[in-house]
């Protein structure tokens, strides 16, 4: 029998945890005014690149092990689906709430609502063009369930040859994109839709990628250097000239090293910040934008405005938000649960966005 893996990889939690608090910076930008936030889109990048490294380290035995692409799946929605579901409806109550307040909701959202609750883009191209317009961050879960069928149903053909040559194939089209829109911002709308899936493709496989290849890869970096360099990376603003290169660099070269770089060190002290910061970063992520919006409409209507709380109030907020969040994923069963004396399929660790 195969030995579990334990591994944690507490510094990959990190970066994944200052990832999702610069994308929250960024949607709900009222609450933190002042702060920077420039690159923070980038994040989605970066979380690809983790989430394809972290789901190799946790399925790649059970997949060789004839693990079938409908079981990967399944367990893929039970790890998503609640906290999906949890945001979608905080994001129904923000529009009852707004039609409490005389706001009338907008003639899409029955249909957003129920193409939603079966994680489905929306077809509604007016204002807003959101792909998924009650819950904007869901559109990155769409593509990466998109790129997890593929892992799936395609591992026993993706060896590291055809994984480079994957990466080369849709890298190009991200460059020719990037280059044309001067940034790497897409996929999000609808606009920008059909190229969403090579920006989540490149990121992915490569994660995937580099587990494979990480041990051959000598390089090594403190676990504080890592959280810095991956806050500044998403909070600085290159001249306008100068994004496109800037984000082609992250993407291409700079999120891939900082994963491999991250992947071979663990923090010596505060072990549990860093777990913290990746236990809450999915919750985080996916419920943050429609949190957000409730909270102004209520604001809003008690005759005040979310700006007057921000900065520091909004910061001090967080500490507890983020206990709450903790909470919420510790409680809620552990994804492929087995009675006592059910043999597992494998090696196998807690995966986290």
């Amino acid at each position: 029998m195969t030995v579990e893996t334990r591994h944690k990889f507490r510094t990959l939690d990190g970066i994944r945890g200052v990832a999702a608090l610069l994308v929250v910076m960024r949607h709900a930008e009222p609450y933190f005014r002042g702060l920077p936030r420039t690159e923070s889109y980038l994040a989605v990048d970066l979380f690809f690149v983790l989430s394809g490294f972290v789901l190799a380290h946790s399925y790649q035995a059970r997949l060789d092990a004839g693990m079938t692409a409908i079981r990967f799946m399944r367990l893929r929605f039970i790890r998503l689906y609640p906290l999906y579901a949890l945001g979608l409806a905080i994001a129904v109550a923000a529009v009852v709430f707004e039609a409490f307040c005389g706001i009338a909701p907008p003639a899409w959202v029955d249909v957003a609502a129920l193409l939603a609750v079966l994680m489905l883009p929306s077809p509604v191209y007016g204002v807003p063009a959101g792909v998924f317009p009650l819950n904007g961050p869901s559109w990155s879960l769409f593509f990466e369930l998109m790129a997890n069928a593929v892992m799936g149903a395609g591992w026993r053909v993706l060896t590291n040859r055809v994984l480079a040559v994957a990466c080369v194939a849709f890298g190009a089209s991200l460059i020719s994109v990037t280059i044309n829109l001067r940034n790497a911002n897409f996929g999000d709308l609808w606009i920008t839709f059909p190229v969403g899936f090579d920006r989540t493709c490149f990121s992915f496989f490569v994660g995937v990628l580099l587990y494979r290849l990480h041990e051959r890869v000598p390089l090594r970096f403190n676990p504080w250097f890592v959280l810095a360099l991956a806050g500044a990376a998403l909070a600085y603003g290159p001249p306008q000239a100068w994004r496109a290169a800037y984000d082609l660099f992250w993407i291409l070269c700079g999120f891939p090293l900082l994963v491999v770089g991250a992947a071979h060190v663990e923090p010596r002290r505060f072990s549990a910040v860093f777990g913290l910061l990746g236990t809450v970063s999915y919750p985080v992520y996916i419920i943050h934008d429609p949190l957000q919006r409730l909270i102004r409409d209520v604001v809003r209507h008690e005759h005040s405005d979310v700006t007057a709380f921000a900065p520091m109030s909004t910061m001090r907020a967080l500490p507890f938000l983020s206990t709450w969040l903790s909470g919420v994923t510790a409680g809620r069963p552990r994804r492929g649960s087995r009675p006592p004396g059910r043999p597992r399929d494998g090696p196998r660790r807690p995966e986290r966005r």
